[in-house]
Order: structure tokens, then C-alpha cells, then sequence
């Protein structure tokens, strides 16, 4: 039975905990309730240091920052999470390529070893064909022809293996690049999706604005109705902003936050978007589907930026962050919008 020094104590560390997770907005998972729980009761180890020197300036750490630090520190994960499952589905489906790739090169090699016996064999036949006179070389001829045919047959079954094998691997590797780039949730993009798009659009010179979007007070959704409940959420708002934002990526950059990348338009029309698809929530009356209870209405909070020249994609985020906290801070449901002043765009509906 814990003592109430003990119970005190206990409760202070969990509290700290969940103060550091909600602080950097990482995902409440084993993984990261871990990393939290070492950083705050070894304050004085190498990894809370670390950690200090990450997030100096008012900087958060970054999902892929606290997976890093597992690495580095050798940290064992509780029980898979899933970023775990999903770095344990991708590594399977390299695995199976890598398979798939060796039975391919198997049956390449067997077609040309076979190829190269049948040519020395052939050869060979042929020098005693010219040798042989009469009917010796009839006979010689027909078995020549018999051979020939026999190889032929080999050949087409061995290409035809060969064929097959090539079409499954294609497969695989089609499916292995769009699962690596998609969040199994929601099916949108996800955070790989996101940073090869904002490369290639940032080597093409393509003006850009990026609305980070997250849902607000969605962690009382989790706790009020369920996690499922929860994921229809997720599935929701993801619907709603891909359809708001036309062509432009809509991604789900970790936990209950979307990036939007907008690329070839105006600051001005990508807020416009961003409005449509709040006013579009907003609108919504979602109830839970077992009881019929409300949930009452959702909203999201954005900050939005254009991204400057040859900027990094992790810059621009952070830039985005910081308008998306201080638009939470302000009362939620808002657009914090580049620019000092008149930035603030309040959702009145």
C-alpha cells in the first residue's frame, strides 16, 4: 500500500508528465509517457539535457525529435504505439519486397544458366551433326529438333514465372510507397507525404502558405466519449478540410493536427479555404452512434503562414506552431494569420 508522501509524489510526477506531453504536443502514448516520465525524475541525465538543449528558446520537441532520442538512449518502448506499428508494417512490406525481389533474380539466373547450357549443348550437337552422314544424321537432326522444342517450352514457362513475379513485385512496391506515404487512419497524406511534397515544391520555386490546423479540445472528445469516437472525428475533419482545400495536400501531421500545404495561391485564398471548412464543421452535428448523444459542435484552430525562400520544411511548421498556440491561447476556434495586428481571424458562427 503506497504511503501519502508516496501518493503525493506519484501524483505530482503524472501531472508533470502530462504537463510535458501537452506542452510539446506529442501523442499521450507508452513511448512518449516514457521519454516524459525519464526526462522529469532524471533531471540531471544525459537525455533530460538533451532534451533541454532541443527545446531551448521556446522550441517543442517534435515527434520525430522524441523517436530520435529512443534511438540515441537506447529506451525500450513499453508496448508498441502507433508510430511503432506503423514503422513495423512499412519494415514487413520492405521485407516482403526483398523477397519478392530474390525469387525474381532467382528466375532470371536460372533462365540464363539454362540458356547458356541449352547454347553449349547446341554447339556441341551441331559439331557432331557435321560430322554424321545418312541417316545417322536424320536421326541426329530429329533429336537436335526434339531438344530445341523441349528448351522453347522451358524457356516460355520460365518467362512467363518471370513475368509473374515481376507484376507481383510491382505490386508490392506500389503498395509498400503509398502506405509509407498515407496515415492509416484517415487515409490522407501523412507527415513523409508532407515533407517530400514541400521539398519538391520548394526546389520547383513554388510560392507556398502552410495552415497548421489542430482540433480543439478534442483530448476531452477522447475522454468524454472514447477513442473510436475520437478516430470518427479525426476521419471527419479530414474529410472536411481535403474537400474545403481542392487540390492542395492536406495531410495529418500527428495526433489531432493537419498541415495544409497550399502551393500557387494567395494568403488571402487559403484562408478563405480554411474558413469554408471551419464554418463547414461548425455546421455538423455529430452524435455518438451507439447512444445518440451529442457531442456537441467541433471547431478547429489554424495558424498560418507563406513560407519564404528556400525555407525548411521544419522551419515552417514551427512558424505555423507558434500562430496555431497563440490562436488557442486567444480562445480557440480562430485563424492566426502571418503578419502582426489584424492576423486574428475569430470564428463567429
Amino acid at each position: 500500500m503506497a504511503t501519502p508522501a508516496k501518493s503525493v509524489t506519484d501524483r505530482r510526477v503524472f501531472d508533470a508528465v502530462g504537463a510535458f506531453l501537452t506542452k510539446h504536443r506529442l501523442d499521450p502514448s507508452p513511448g512518449n509517457y516514457l521519454l516524459a516520465y525519464r526526462a522529469i525524475v532524471s533531471a540531471d541525465e544525459p537525455l533530460a539535457r538533451e532534451i533541454e538543449d532541443v527545446t531551448r528558446d521556446g522550441v517543442r520537441l517534435s515527434q520525430d525529435d522524441a523517436d530520435r532520442l529512443f534511438v540515441k538512449f537506447g529506451l525500450q518502448r513499453p508496448q508498441p504505439d502507433d508510430h511503432d506499428r506503423a514503422y513495423a508494417e512499412e519494415t514487413a512490406l520492405v521485407e516482403e519486397a526483398r523477397s519478392q525481389i530474390e525469387r525474381f533474380a532467382r528466375v532470371v539466373q536460372a533462365t540464363r544458366e539454362g540458356n547458356a547450357a541449352y547454347g553449349r549443348e547446341l554447339n556441341h550437337t551441331a559439331d557432331r551433326l557435321s560430322r554424321m552422314t545418312g541417316a545417322e544424321s536424320i536421326e541426329g537432326l530429329l533429336r537436335l529438333t526434339t531438344a530445341m522444342i523441349d528448351r522453347a517450352r522451358l524457356a516460355e514457362e520460365r518467362l512467363e514465372q518471370a513475368v509473374g513475379e515481376a507484376e507481383t513485385l510491382r505490386r508490392k512496391l506500389a503498395s509498400a510507397t503509398e502506405e509509407a506515404h498515407s496515415d492509416a487512419l484517415t487515409g490522407l497524406a501523412n507527415r513523409r507525404a508532407f515533407q517530400e511534397r514541400h521539398a519538391l515544391l520548394s526546389e520547383s520555386k513554388v510560392p507556398m502558405c502552410l495552415a497548421l490546423c489542430d482540433v480543439d479540445r478534442f483530448k476531452t472528445i477522447n475522454d468524454t466519449h472514447g477513442h473510436a469516437v475520437g478516430d470518427r472525428v479525426l476521419k471527419a475533419v479530414g474529410r472536411i478540410l481535403t474537400d474545403a482545400c481542392g487540390k492542395h495536400l492536406v495531410a495529418r501531421y500527428g495526433g489531432e493536427e493537419f498541415a495544409i500545404l497550399f502551393s500557387g495561391v494567395q494568403m488571402r485564398n487559403a484562408v478563405a479555404m480554411v474558413e469554408t471548412a471551419q464554418a463547414e464543421l461548425a455546421a455538423r452535428h455529430f452524435k455518438v452512434r451507439n447512444t445518440d448523444v451529442a457531442i456537441g459542435v467541433l471547431t478547429f484552430s489554424a495558424g498560418m503562414v507563406e513560407a519564404a525562400s528556400g525555407e525548411s520544411g521544419d522551419s515552417l511548421i514551427q512558424r505555423a506552431d507558434a500562430l496555431l498556440y497563440r490562436a488557442k491561447q486567444s480562445g480557440r476556434d480562430r485563424i492566426e494569420v502571418q503578419g502582426e495586428g489584424s492576423g486574428a481571424i475569430a470564428n463567429d458562427a
